[in-house]
């Protein structure tokens, strides 16, 4: 039983490359997921870091509401603004806001400061409830700030927060 290399029609070639071809496209698939998921590894990364930096810039705020006397010394400040009107603009909206900067040094961080505006929002009950009472107890009405915090960086994930604070 010989068989002679001239009846053969190259067959086995065609389905090595029929199978090259295949682990090829496969392999350039799972590239792209990979590097798919990288960026989404580092996009989630940045989003978290910015986000911390915006978190630094409430507790920068809120370090300057408890060392202050009184309100009207809180307004004196830049950044911080008065009972804001129903009928305009939210201030975090609003183009012509004057942020103050945070004094915290996180350039390490993420190569930028987080920016806050404050805004007394007047009293309100503390605990929520308390001044539904008949007789409403001593301390039941506490200062309200509304303390708003934002990162913007170029090319970078943008944050926003925004918290309630009482004194």
């Amino acid at each position: 039983m010989q068989k002679s290399f001239r009846t053969q029609q190259g067959v086995a070639l065609i389905v090595g490359l029929l199978l090259l071809l295949a682990i090829t496209l496969l392999a350039i698939s799972s590239m792209r997921g990979t590097a798919l998921q990288e960026k989404m590894a580092a996009n989630l990364y940045d989003r978290e870091l910015v986000f911390q930096l915006a978190e630094a810039g409430i507790r920068d705020a809120e370090a300057i509401l408890e060392g202050a006397a009184s309100v009207n010394a809180l307004l004196a400040l830049p950044g911080f603004y008065p009972v804001p009107v129903a009928s305009n603009t939210e201030r975090w909206l609003d183009p012509q806001t004057i942020w103050a900067t945070s004094s915290m040094n996180l350039q390490q961080m993420g190569g930028g400061s987080p920016q806050y505006i404050v805004e007394y929002m007047g009293f309100s009950p503390s605990p929520p409830g308390c001044d539904r009472a008949t007789t409403i107890p001593q301390n039941c009405l506490a200062e309200t700030f509304r303390v708003t915090s934002r990162v913007n960086l170029t090319d970078r994930a943008n944050v926003t927060i925004q918290t309630l604070y009482r004194r």
